[in-house]
């Protein structure tokens, strides 16, 4: 009966995704992989490479945007896509910082942002998704409109100014996220909601019974060898768990999935979620009804609290939604392990499925996942949480007192132009 219902939510998904391709827009995660897939296609043989006219046009013609930024900015990005320089890249990052904020949209700022993370040039990008906030604190908050407004809050968020955050958020219509929010970085406002709906949608009461006054301690992704003595800990997580029997394993008793994750144990593991699981979180309700049908599957099943619409940019990937879950529901003492925010190359064997869209290399993976899973949101976003008083211990606490240029710079060692030589 349960393939059947799988069957069923996969068509589903199928026609979904035919109608969006037929009628309708474009996504700008779509615009962005396109462009950089013409623009591979084009300058693929040193005889097709053409001028810098036709470099910056093909952009604007993906992106659907008419970017106005001086002809030398563009000059010195033409050079460094075509042959990366150590002295260039420090002039483009120069001449990125001195322009002026509001030639551009945020918008567009951040549709460039996106781009630029997608091809290399990290650091560059930092500037470019700076310069995006920098139009809406500028901007007189009558003129925005609601997702405009919503924005300007994540940018005062993200400053860790969050009575201003609060203070926009208030004025919005979608109260259930601002409960949430309010929860993990404004207790005091938080007092005055009634939480009876959030409880019951997110199947929260049981679970924070199961997690009270338990030491938690999340393993992984990162390639790195456990070195910590995690027997220490009443509860062992791991992020998309699947049945790779060893002594780790055996003791993990909660693991949260995400998309992709998910249809592949489905699809290609026939449902097999490990049997010593007490309790598996979906990302989305979607799933939560689809596996509670697998008669098979004896851990509880809930979906985890979703925070996405009041990001400033992008989706919150594994560690900060599965830590803002956490503490919504109770958990007060939490470690992370072998998780160090993208710091280093690779993830833990069999982390990944095997699937063709994960067989590229750790560049690669990194520069088209952040596009998604903006890396400076989740690095903010665990900043706050660690600023607003959450109990975080383990390797992730050294990571969140860089300042975030000091990150975006590691990030730029690891996955930017540089490393295409």
């Amino acid at each position: 009966m349960f393939i059947i219902y799988y069957y069923k939510f996969i068509i589903f998904k199928f026609f979904k995704k035919i109608i969006n391709s037929k009628f309708g827009t474009i996504s700008d995660l779509e615009k962005i992989e396109n462009c950089c897939r013409n623009l591979r296609n084009s300058f693929s043989q040193i005889s097709n490479r053409k001028n810098i006219y036709f470099f910056k046009s093909e952009i604007e013609k993906n992106l659907q945007r008419n970017f106005k930024l001086n002809n030398q900015w563009w000059n010195l990005v033409y050079k460094l896509y075509l042959d990366y320089d150590h002295e260039n890249y420090s002039k483009l990052v120069n001449e990125t910082k001195k322009i002026n904020y509001d030639v551009l949209s945020s918008c567009s700022w951040i549709l460039l942002y996106g781009l630029f993370l997608r091809l290399g040039f990290i650091e560059v990008a930092f500037y470019l998704r700076h310069k995006s906030q920098e139009v809406l604190l500028n901007s007189n908050i009558n003129n925005l409109n609601q997702v405009e407004k919503i924005k300007l809050g994540a940018c005062y968020f993200e400053m860790s100014k969050f009575s201003q955050a609060f203070e926009i958020w208030d004025s919005l219509k979608d109260k259930k996220i601002y409960k949430l929010y309010s929860k993990l970085f404004n207790k005091k406002l938080y007092k005055n909601f009634r939480h009876h709906e959030i409880e019951s949608e997110y199947e929260i009461s049981e679970y924070s019974k199961f997690l009270e006054k338990k030491s938690i301690a999340i393993i992984g992704p990162a390639k790195s060898i456990l070195k910590e003595n995690y027997n220490d800990h009443d509860i062992l997580i791991k992020f998309n768990h699947k049945d790779y029997p060893n002594k780790l394993d055996e003791l993990t008793q909660i693991s949260y999935y995400n998309g992709s994750q998910t249809e592949y144990i489905i699809a290609k593991l026939n449902s097999n979620f490990p049997n010593t699981l007490l309790w598996v979180n979906f990302k989305t309700h979607g799933f939560t009804r689809l596996i509670k049908k697998n008669n098979n599957i004896k851990s509880k099943i809930r979906t985890n609290i979703d925070l996405g619409p009041f990001l400033y940019n992008g989706e919150l990937n594994m560690l900060p939604y599965v830590m803002a879950d956490l503490i919504y529901c109770g958990a007060n003492k939490i470690s992370i392990y072998n998780n160090d925010l993208m710091l280093s190359k690779g993830r833990a064997e069999d982390y990944y499925p095997k699937t063709k869209s994960y067989q590229v290399n750790d560049i690669e993976k990194f520069r088209k996942l952040s596009v998604l899973h903006d890396p400076i949101t989740q690095f903010k976003f665990l900043y706050n949480l660690n600023k607003c008083g959450a109990d975080i211990s383990g390797s992730i606490t050294s990571i969140l007192k860089l300042d975030i240029l000091e990150y975006v710079k590691e990030l730029d060692k690891l996955y930017g132009l540089q490393n295409q030589k």
